[in-house]
């Protein structure tokens, strides 16, 4: 597509700590671990995930992928 439409990125903090799904917890136990949630949500819809109408944005695989390709690469520099 010659012009995407763009993608908005911003940064919302979780309001409140968690550990996620209980394997997740289990292993962030025995090593370090972090959690990056990233927002796929379409303008003007008010659906989440785990829902059978949920419609996400496809645009942010690909930030998702540039995000941790780059915590990845500065983790193992």
């Amino acid at each position: 597509n010659p012009n995407p439409t763009p993608v908005t990125v911003t940064f919302e903090p979780f309001e409140q700590a968690g550990m996620g799904a209980e394997d997740f917890a289990a292993f962030a136990e025995r090593a370090p671990a972090f959690h990056l949630g990233i927002g796929a949500g379409a303008p003007g819809r008010a659906d989440r995930l785990h829902n059978a109408d949920y419609q996400p944005d496809e645009r942010c695989i690909a930030l998702g992928v540039q995000a941790l390709t780059r915590i990845a690469v500065e983790a193992l520099a």
